[in-house]
């Protein structure tokens, strides 16, 4: 239950740190940030998996196998290419936003109004750690597999079902709004809260 409950808490923050920034014009639409978070900015990896894997055996009992139905949602997963990391390095970035609409909770309660800057870990300080690994290279599974915090999981490639059982731990895709975001080019990385700054560590592995 521990774990579940930091891993929804970074899903919130993950959603606040790629939230669209303010921009000209006039206010859009309410930003809800509940009860399901990640939405906001890909699918909910967690619940869309199972989800077409069961609405897939549902209409086509006979047809199709698990197998197939795995191989199916495998080609729906981004493919981001990033350069393996030769020399390590630490940077810090400002996670803060300006957001650009009303972000509500599941309730409909306005939680941060359009226009305010957000800092979203001066609202959410118990930051659990997060790796991004390319899920097809062995050495970073490797690495990602020996840690001993049980970060949450990103892949920029790989198949999510194969690799949440090797790590004993759900796997999600690696959302490129993320990366963006905090100028990620390089794996694997691991992301930590540091004095209200998100802190980036490039791992240069043997």
């Amino acid at each position: 239950m521990r774990r579940k409950t930091k891993a929804v808490m970074a899903m919130i923050l993950l959603a606040l740190f790629t939230l669209p920034l303010r921009g000209s014009g006039s206010v859009g639409p309410v930003e809800r940030l509940g009860p399901v978070f990640y939405p906001i900015i890909e699918p909910d990896w967690s619940t869309w998996l199972p989800r077409q894997a069961e609405k897939h055996l549902r209409e086509r009992p006979l047809t199709f196998s698990r197998d197939q139905v795995r191989e199916a949602i495998k080609q729906k997963m981004p493919e981001i290419d990033l350069s393996e990391v030769k020399v390590p390095r630490t940077y810090t970035v400002d996670p803060s936003v300006q957001v650009g609409r009303p972000v509500t909770d599941h309730t409909g309660k306005i939680v941060v109004p359009a226009g305010a800057r957000v800092n979203p870990l001066e609202r959410f300080p118990a930051f659990r750690p997060i790796v991004i690994i390319n899920g097809m290279k062995k050495k970073q599974v490797g690495w990602a597999a020996g840690l001993q915090e049980s970060p949450l999981a990103l892949i920029t490639s790989g198949d999510v079902f194969e690799l949440s059982q090797r790590l004993g731990r759900p796997v999600y895709p690696a959302p490129k709004a993320l990366l963006d975001r905090f100028a990620i080019e390089r794996a694997p990385v691991m992301l930590s809260s540091k004095g209200g700054m998100i802190e980036i560590e490039e791992v240069a592995l043997p």
